[in-house]
């Protein structure tokens, strides 16, 4: 296997053909990601594209201050709040309809092939992941989903890794409420990755 330096070098002088064996490395941590994120497999599919897209424009600016995972993560981090924001802005227009009455809003159900992905508790789990509060999804995805260390998500997100910690703390506070309330409806229950 060719290092990650070496291979970076050989693209950005001209190997193009060799970008793939970058994508092959990062698509399928990144795709979990921005899943993880969006809840919604062909929203997260266009965005790993774009993710994947923009590290090819921009891999010439790479500098090696931080590992490439590091700044790809960032990409993807930036590229879902992005979808996030204009996914808000569509359901506050689309919540009117041309005559300035509030008009029906469809269903947030995924379609059945996405169905199969998660079991009934992991759909309960990721729909009160997806009710959390940006800064806080983004910490539950990137450790509990992502498996990445406190250090690796302070750095991706350039907040401390005090920050962090908070953040996940404040997180599975407001998900075990969220939980509670599910279960009390017939839920399931979040299990906690040890740390």
């Amino acid at each position: 296997m060719i290092e990650e330096s070496e291979l970076i070098k050989r693209i950005i002088h001209g190997e193009t053909q060799m970008f793939s064996l970058l994508v092959d490395r990062y698509k399928d941590n990144i795709f979990k990601l921005i899943y993880g994120f969006t809840n919604d497999y062909g929203e997260a599919e266009d965005i790993s594209q774009e993710v994947f897209v923009t590290l090819y424009k921009k891999l010439h600016t790479y500098q090696g201050e931080s590992k490439l995972s590091t700044w790809l993560y960032r990409i993807a981090t930036n590229k879902s709040i992005d979808w996030h924001r204009k996914k808000k802005r569509r359901a506050i227009f689309s919540l009117f309809d041309n005559n300035n009455q509030v008009s029906n809003i469809e269903s947030n159900i995924p379609p059945p092939q996405e169905m199969y992905i998660l079991s009934e508790e992991q759909r309960e789990i990721q729909s009160a992941v997806t009710r959390l509060d940006e800064k806080y999804r983004l910490v539950i995805i990137m450790y509990y989903y992502q498996s990445m260390t406190y250090q690796d998500i302070a750095e991706i997100l350039h907040i401390s890794t005090r920050t962090v910690e908070t953040r996940l703390y404040r997180a599975k506070k407001i998900l075990k409420r969220h939980i509670k309330i599910d279960s009390e409806n017939g839920g399931g229950i979040v299990e906690a990755r040890q740390t």
